[in-house]
């Protein structure tokens, strides 16, 4: 039940924020500078605190010219899982996210986006077996989002608002459940700290992220969690327990893409995953 919930709420965020799998570690426009067509993530067996020198590919993203993504093959054991399909008007806007099983190709999840003024996500409906889940949002005059509406099975389910700072970032999401989250940036805009609160309870802190000197060709970001939380890392799903200390070591080639990712849980080399790129 945990894990189902886990992937409904998965589920939820991605087709509601239109966050599309390599948007967000990578920059579209390096990407098309460097004219990526497919990207191969290679995860790295680790015994005994040591890399082993074989790896095993489980996850492929294929982009368009404009440097989005318009598939994402999923692989287990060398062989495919599941397949993530991508639709774009002029390249750019995202209209439709077809999922198709690995085992037979057959179309089982559809998610369709339609669009307001200012190319603003408007609504988002997903259909699959088991499921029917519609996102409903609403923005400001700066095309901020500031109210999400989801419903389950044509159920209203949750109702979400956001608040931002003056430099429009992120600072508080609130569902009508009265639980709230709070973000918390440096003076550089990095976000360095969420809080989280339910009702009347007292705020706790959930992690704290600190960014270690980052220069071309390497950087490092250490997250200390204070909360129980289930997160994906490196290698997969992780289960974080209070006081757990997940650091990630990144490594750049020359024209800024990432060569490779070390993941630390607590001191111990936990995961490493290698980036191929095909140009």
């Amino acid at each position: 039940m945990k894990n189902k919930q886990l992937k409904l709420t998965v589920l939820i965020i991605f087709i509601g924020s239109n966050l599309v799998f390599g948007q967000k570690n990578y920059q579209i426009e390096l990407l098309r500078k460097n004219k990526v067509k497919a990207i191969e993530f290679y995860n790295f067996e680790i015994v005994d605190d040591k890399v082993l020198p074989d790896s095993i590919m489980n996850v492929k993203a294929e982009f368009n010219s404009k440097g989005y993504v318009v598939n994402t093959l999923i692989y287990d054991s060398l062989k495919l899982k599941a397949r993530y399909e991508r639709v774009y008007l002029h390249d750019t806007i995202l209209v439709e996210m077809n999922t198709y099983s690995g085992t037979d190709n057959k179309l089982v999840g559809v998610a369709k986006f339609n669009y307001e003024e200012g190319n603003r996500i408007a609504e988002v409906h997903y259909k699959d077996e088991e499921k029917i889940i519609e996102v409903r949002n609403t923005y400001n005059e700066k095309d901020l989002l500031i109210k999400r509406i989801v419903f389950y099975k044509k159920q209203k389910s949750e109702k979400i608002k956001f608040e931002y700072n003056s430099n429009d970032q992120l600072v508080k999401r609130k569902n009508k459940k009265k639980s709230w989250t709070k973000l918390y940036y440096d003076k550089y805009g990095r976000h360095i700290s969420t809080y989280q609160a339910k009702k009347n309870k007292r705020e706790r802190n959930i992690y704290k992220i600190e960014y270690v000197g980052k220069t071309k060709t390497k950087s490092k970001v250490i997250t200390k969690h204070y909360r129980q939380a289930t997160t994906i890392g490196e290698g997969g799903i992780l289960e974080l327990k209070s006081g757990d200390v997940l650091m990630k070591k990144y490594y750049y080639h020359e024209n800024g893409l990432i060569d490779y990712v070390q993941q630390f849980l607590n001191g111990q080399l936990d995961a490493v995953k290698k980036y191929k790129y095909v140009f």
